[in-house]
């Protein structure tokens, strides 16, 4: 029997012939008559086309996201409810089920949200137009040139130019190297979209930080960068020269002291490294160490401002002694000035109505007979008269002298009176004396103007009180009152001055015994233990307040070699005050309720593993809670006490605080316009539908 073949054209007519093979239509996302380029002008061309896309695409994210969540949505519900249908024994839904169900949707959505259906329409026709009028890729290395152009607007994000390369280049190639892997398959739009968010989300958690590490580079937050750098330049070298006097300094104490107090929230951070989680360990191992740190460093900068060459009896008696002695030196330098004037007064007589009026104290003639008949004194005024100028100036300097001893209580015969009769009688006898004679008049007001002017303060200053005792405790109280009256630095600088010209060991000791006895003070050890604050309190008692300090300075400089000691002392100081900027137990333990959330957090890995669409059960949620604060906290302290990773703080303290935000944003913005584009490699005539 015959094999009959069907044929599309009349076998039984004359001359009949096999018609020529229709030509097959094919669709295209690209113009197929238009002229063929070269490579590199393909390429050119292609990324010209894919930056204008991604532009474009950037611009229109916010819509595409929300739509691209709205289909998500739908889609997750749909398999949903599948999986239920499954599960009761109902046929699953089908196509056309679907088909039915997303046309509802649309009309409920147009109804509901009218804006939002026009903001798609528009979006589908600028992805229509591009795709009918920009140049489509007629090479592989074309192809991969417009997927790098769509990620290009990604460079616009913060940091380096390798970031910000590394943030275009690696989705862009990922992407397309696995759309090329799947070309022509119902895969290759998931491939393409896959590609995209592996290589998107790896660069941007390339450049992630910790929980830990965003914490410190969240505390230089709202400071210009040349601010930070010049802080951290001041802190580093106050750790260092912290480090060679053998006490440690974390770098949150170190700026925080060269700055004022400007890095509060890093104080904050240390401090919640130091009392929870795996941090309190590492925190208390380096703090355990300070007490001894300080007292090492604190006798050896004592010894250094002043060495101990006698013990605090010894260092009494000889200030007591240098203090004397400069009292004395003044008061004969006084004398010595107006020398001349009295010995050219000496001779003068007193005419007989005032002698006589004089004589007649009894007051004057019991001191002249006792001058005249001493042993000692006698022979030296036998060559002046009872009426010169020079015998009734002795005679009235004896009765002053009197009247002083009878006006003092401690003495036996003590009397108020009598001191008023001896003290007028010789101010009488000087007044006639100064009247008759210009040379002694001339002496007397100038001896009385440097002894008002320096005599008189010299003797109610620091000199004068510790003259008067051998205490040292006193002796330091006169010099560093614990509340200084205001501008008595220049005279605690003077009275040391003073003694350590007459004694400079005597002067070195006291100024020793004082920083010594506050030292010892300061940094005794506590109910609790060993006083890790101790050094803090030691340079805030002797710096209590900037009179305090100043006096401080005054009297350490007027010490021998005094600018050195003190520069060496005052960066001591400085070191130990930043010990306090440490945050104690109990100061301001509501640390700041979002840095506590993301120290329990994993960074962004570990928030993506929390978050990850799943309800974990309570139990095991804070459980990991606890787990991340953990190993967190950890982290933070290992950051704030490795010297090792002091690199590391100088990087996320410098660091823009949303930079690794901005590039995350902006790979995900490329590649919320990645489905989009894929969508409109479809044939121009059934353009992609996108459900809001």
């Amino acid at each position: 029997m015959a094999n009959l073949v069907p044929v599309d054209y009349d076998p039984f007519a004359s001359g009949a012939q096999p018609a020529a093979p229709a030509p097959k239509l094919v669709p295209v996302d690209h113009d197929p008559f238009a002229e063929a380029v070269s490579p590199a002008g393909d390429i050119a061309q292609s990324f010209g086309s894919g930056l204008a896309r991604g532009a474009a695409e950037t611009v229109m994210a916010p819509a595409t996201g929300a739509q691209m969540l709205k289909d998500g949505v739908y889609g997750v519900t749909d398999w949903v409810e599948n999986k239920l249908r499954g599960m009761l024994g109902a046929e699953p839904l089908s196509e056309a089920d679907i088909a039915r169900r997303n046309a509802l949707r649309d009309e409920i959505d147009a109804r509901t949200d009218p804006i939002g259906r026009v903001v798609s329409s528009a979006q589908e026709a600028v992805r229509g137009w591009m795709t009918r009028n920009l140049h489509a890729p007629q090479t592989t290395a074309g192809e991969y040139a417009r997927t790098i152009g769509e990620f290009a607007p990604a460079a616009l994000s913060p940091g380096s130019l390798v970031r910000r390369a590394a943030t275009v280049m690696v989705p862009a190639v990922a992407s397309e190297t696995a759309g090329q892997m799947t070309k022509g398959t119902p895969f290759e739009t998931a491939a393409r979209v896959g590609g995209a968010v592996v290589g998107g989300i790896g660069t941007a958690l390339a450049g992630a930080r910790s929980a830990p590490q965003q914490i410190v580079r969240k505390g230089a937050s709202g400071l210009d960068s040349a601010t930070v750098q010049a802080d951290w330049t001041a802190a580093k070298s106050l750790m260092a020269d912290a480090e060679q006097r053998g006490l440690s300094l974390t770098p949150v104490e170190a700026l925080n002291q060269v700055s004022g107090g400007r890095y509060r929230n890093l104080a904050k951070a240390q401090r919640v490294a130091e009392s929870t989680g795996g941090g309190a360990q590492v925190m208390d191992d380096f703090m355990a160490a300070r007490p001894a740190q300080v007292e090492a460093s604190g006798r050896a900068a004592i010894d250094a401002l002043a060495p101990r060459t006698m013990d605090p009896v010894q260092t009494g008696t000889r200030a007591q002694a240098a203090a004397e002695g400069a009292i004395q030196d003044l008061r004969g330098d006084i004398n010595a000035g107006t020398r001349a004037a009295y010995r050219a007064a000496e001779a003068d007589p007193i005419p007989a109505v005032d002698f006589d009026r004089i004589a007649a104290n009894p007051g004057y003639q019991e001191t002249l007979r006792q001058i005249r008949s001493h042993p000692v004194l006698g022979p030296a005024f036998q060559h002046l008269p009872d009426n010169s100028v020079g015998m009734i100036d002795a005679v009235t300097k004896e009765m002053k002298t009197k009247g002083a001893a009878a006006a003092n209580s401690a003495n036996a015969g003590h009397s108020g009176l009598l001191s008023s009769l001896y003290s007028e009688g010789a101010q009488d006898a000087r007044s006639s004396a100064s009247r008759t004679s210009a040379p002694y008049a001339q002496a007397l007001a100038e001896q009385a103007a440097r002894r008002q002017g320096e005599l008189a303060p010299l003797e109610a200053g620091p000199v004068g009180q510790i003259a008067g005792t051998a205490d040292v405790t006193a002796q330091r109280g006169a010099l560093f009152p614990r509340n200084p009256e205001a501008g008595s630095s220049p005279v605690v600088g003077s009275a040391v001055k003073q003694l350590a010209a007459r004694d400079p060991d005597a002067a070195l000791g006291l100024v020793r015994q004082h920083a010594e006895t506050v030292f010892n003070d300061a940094t005794k050890s506590l109910q609790s233990g060993p006083n890790q604050f101790g050094g803090a309190k030691f340079s805030a008692t002797l710096r209590a307040n900037p009179e305090a300090r100043d006096s401080l300075r005054a009297a350490v400089e007027a010490l021998p070699d005094g600018k050195s000691r003190w520069d060496g002392f005052n960066r001591y100081l400085d070191i130990l005050e930043a010990t306090g900027k440490r945050l104690q137990r109990g100061s301001e333990t509501a640390f700041n309720g979002e840095d506590i959330a993301g120290m329990k957090g994993g960074g962004t890995i570990g928030r993506a593993v929390s978050s990850a669409g799943t309800q974990i059960p309570r139990i095991l949620s804070e459980a990991y809670d606890r787990y991340r604060f953990g190993r967190n906290t950890s982290e933070l302290a290992n950051i704030l006490t490795s010297r090792g990773a002091l690199p590391l703080f100088e990087n996320l303290l410098k660091s823009a605080p949303n930079a690794v935000r901005s590039r995350q944003i902006a790979a995900l913005l490329a590649t919320i316009g990645l489905e989009s584009r894929m969508a409109g490699t479809q044939p121009v005539t059934e353009p992609a539908k996108m459900h809001p």
